[in-house]
């Protein structure tokens, strides 16, 4: 019973820690990352444990399966001032 309690309280903590998301990822000053060509944002992407690809439209990297730790734009949030 013990051994049962221990297993599903440690799933519980790892589902939290590992967890994944996608977006676009940002700079240091909160502005999407800019792109044109898929090679760049893939290999930007795969740095943070994901894959991801230039979504074209919208001039800018878009990621999938990242670390959740990585900071992601959202018009929430957002804080890019273009210049």
């Amino acid at each position: 019973m013990r051994a049962a309690l221990l297993l599903a309280f440690s799933s519980l903590i790892l589902t939290g820690v590992l967890t994944k998301k996608s977006g676009y990822p940002t700079q240091h000053d909160g502005c999407k990352i800019w792109c044109v060509f898929n090679h760049f944002c893939s290999n930007y992407c795969e740095t943070y444990g994901g894959s991801g690809y230039c979504y074209t439209w919208k001039l800018a990297c878009w990621c999938d399966n990242i670390h959740d730790w990585v900071p992601t734009w959202s018009y929430a949030t957002n804080k890019c001032r273009a210049k």
